[in-house]
């Protein structure tokens, strides 16, 4: 029985074990990276399903609005107030809204299918959370910064891929140095040996190339060059990212003021709307008036809609390219739920 154990190995263990880590390292960031995307893509589903439930939901409203428009146009016509064409000019607003709300009601089932292939549902599903907005102003830019910079799993996996690389130029150099090893041995056969020969042999050995056709110091120069690719792959992630996170930071803050402009809006729009429906009765406005004020206020509420929808996306998109798309959930705590 023989047995070694080496004692100096010109760094090939220490190499290996880095090696080792920096794999494991490298590993790990890989899967959340791909954790991350589907956060992002599953955020962005839901609450597009969401936007178009609202959409939907507008649109119904609208024709139901102008329904009861045609209804008041054919009263009146009956009893001589308004003309013919102004009653048409209803019908054919309601016509159109009709088609309107059935584009709607198509897309929003195609997403309700897409929402529920993504999660495997062999039903609709049905979401709970409503579209929201974060009314006060975002925390500072520098501190989602400085989140991307610490946490964001695309650093993280080229920071490991440099600690392999370096790990490789350790191994290379080791081969340019002596292995030093003991080595002991056993003799269980005794038959076939002389009376003198030893039952123990220990020793050190030492083994050192000294010709090699491999090129070992090119080895070890095309190590360092793939360490030097990796800080350099580094380097232009890090301000890609930080690109990003100030992007959408911008975005996002874009988004939340466009927001609370449409309250006035929405307000704007239902007092028209009232006015121009008590004008009608009153013969004062037209029924293009009134056809206009209700499709001004569905547009109101749609526009409202869409700016909440393009906060949430612009967050999620922020909060992914700064490595937090996990803290999602605690962002719609703090937010102000918009009714779907």
């Amino acid at each position: 029985m023989t047995a070694t154990l080496p004692l100096y190995s010109g760094g090939q263990i220490s190499a290996a074990q880095s090696g080792s880590v920096a794999q494991l390292g490298q590993s790990r960031a890989e899967r959340q990276i791909v954790i991350d995307n589907a956060l992002l893509q599953m955020t962005q589903l839901y609450f597009g399903q969401q936007l178009l439930t609202r959409v939907r939901d507008v649109r119904r409203d609208v024709l139901g609005g102008l329904e009861r428009h045609v209804s008041d146009a054919i009263k009146l016509e009956q009893a001589g107030f308004i003309s013919r064409a102004q009653r048409l000019q209803a019908e054919v607003a309601r016509d159109d809204a009709a088609r309107e709300f059935e584009k709607a009601q198509a897309d929003l089932e195609s997403a309700d299918a897409t929402l529920s292939g993504l999660l495997r549902s062999s039903s609709p599903v049905v979401p709970a959370t409503p579209i929201f907005v974060i009314t006060r102003p975002l925390d500072p830019l520098d501190d989602f910064l400085d989140a991307a910079r610490r946490a964001h799993p695309q650093l993280e996996r080229l920071e490991a891929m440099e600690q392999l690389a370096q790990a490789g130029v350790t191994n290379q150099r080791s081969k340019l140095r002596p292995t030093v090893y003991g080595f002991a041995q056993y003799n269980f056969d005794r038959r076939d040996t002389l009376l003198t020969d030893p039952d123990w042999t220990v020793g050190v050995g030492l083994r050192y190339t000294i010709f090699s056709g491999a090129g070992r110091s090119q080895a070890v120069q095309a190590a360092r060059e793939t360490v030097s690719q990796a800080q350099a792959g580094q380097r232009e992630a890090r301000t890609q990212i930080e690109i990003g996170v100030t992007r959408s930071w911008n975005e996002t803050e874009a988004a939340r003021r466009r927001f609370l402009m449409t309250d006035s809006a929405i307000a704007s729009a239902q007092e028209n709307l009232r006015v121009q429906a008590v004008g009608y009765q009153q013969q004062q406005t037209t029924s293009l008036d009134v056809i206009d004020a209700q499709l001004g206020l569905g547009r109101a509420r749609v526009q409202r809609a869409q700016a909440a929808h393009d906060f949430v996306i612009a967050l999620a998109q922020l909060l992914h390219v700064s490595g937090e798309i996990d803290k999602m959930p605690e962002y719609i705590e703090r937010g102000e739920r918009i009714a779907p």
